[in-house]
């Protein structure tokens, strides 16, 4: 996202810092806020319908990654449980004020959808990959599927995109 954006964004938001094993958000609960991780660990997990067993889904750890999308796209509830697994500091914003920038300045919300609609397709092949490696147990295999469906975001350089050509 250019810096001119990013910056009327992070003029929105608020600073947090939270404790690990603090949850930030429960699956199925009202989504309103959005997030973009600075340090510590997110585990993201997704319960069954009798919230008795979860499964892990990712962990983030990477500085800007995104989180809490659910807030931005209809039916606006979260997918999954969001919980600090060490000290977490995040940029939090809420939905109504980033919808509010995005009536006054279309060009960030095209800015900001079109990074939401990448995160949404990266979990959809995300998801895809593990259940790959659940089914088949190969987690090569699943390895090959991911590399094969992230090849046109491999720079030419990546040690990732040597193996892709190796593989195939």
């Amino acid at each position: 996202m250019p810096d001119i954006y990013l910056q009327s964004m992070l003029g929105l938001g608020r600073m947090i810092r939270i404790e690990g094993g603090t949850l930030l958000f429960q699956q199925d609960q009202q989504a309103k806020e959005f997030y973009l991780l600075v340090s510590g660990r997110v585990e993201l997990w997704y319960c069954g319908s009798d919230g008795k067993v979860c499964f892990f889904l990712n962990s983030l750890e990477n500085i800007g990654q995104a989180f809490g999308w659910s807030a931005l796209v209809k039916p606006y509830q979260y997918q999954v449980c969001a919980m600090a697994n060490t000290s977490v500091c995040a940029w939090v914003f809420t939905a109504d004020e980033l919808a509010e920038l995005c009536q006054q300045d279309p060009q960030f919300a095209v800015q900001l959808m079109e990074r939401v609609i990448w995160l949404i397709g990266n979990r959809l092949r995300m998801a895809r990959t593990q259940l790959i490696a659940k089914r088949y147990q190969k987690e090569t295999l699943a390895v090959s599927a991911l590399l094969e469906q992230n090849a046109d975001t491999l720079h030419v350089t990546s040690p990732m995109h040597t193996l892709s050509a190796k593989e195939g």
